[in-house]
């Protein structure tokens, strides 16, 4: 039986390594992209002062206006003219919710 040269066995051993430490690093990197980031939200409370079959809208105290769908709503939540919700948005992107939810009395007293 032949003995191998040490040399091809180190190379050998080598080339595996590197092998399994690159495919390592590139699970890491892909997982890494495709999380989401997360992302700093802030809220704002509004009266809804109109709803149609495409949506609602509603107003600030401050008097800014906003409009969104059921789609931005949490499940089995229905909206009506004055019920007060609150919407989240990324920070400084106020074309963006990110959802609505419906406030009931206790929380309008914390507000």
């Amino acid at each position: 039986m032949k003995k191998l040269n040490p040399n091809i066995s180190v190379i050998t051993f080598l080339i595996t390594l590197s092998l399994i430490l690159s495919t390592i690093y590139t699970l890491t990197t892909i997982t890494k992209t495709t999380q989401e980031p997360s992302q700093q939200l802030e809220s704002f409370t509004y009266e809804i002062t109109f709803t149609d079959e495409s949506g609602y809208y509603g107003e600030s105290s401050l008097g800014y206006g906003v409009y969104f769908t059921n789609d931005n709503l949490q499940p089995n939540q229905t909206i009506q003219k004055g019920d007060q919700v609150k919407a989240w948005f990324p920070v400084n992107d106020y074309e963006t919710i990110v959802k609505v939810e419906k406030l009931n009395k206790n929380e309008l007293a914390q507000n």
